[in-house]
């Protein structure tokens, strides 16, 4: 399986919950032993 992952995905770009900081970086870690490809 490959993971499509784009840098710009990190940023904030509203005030809603879903789109607070940090919101990515747990599923990053545990998606770690996967393939990552840019769109």
């Amino acid at each position: 399986m490959k993971i499509v992952f784009h840098e710009k995905y990190l940023e904030t770009y509203s005030s809603d919950p879903a789109a607070a900081p940090g919101r990515i970086e747990s599923i990053l870690r545990e998606l770690g032993g996967y393939e990552f490809v840019e769109p």
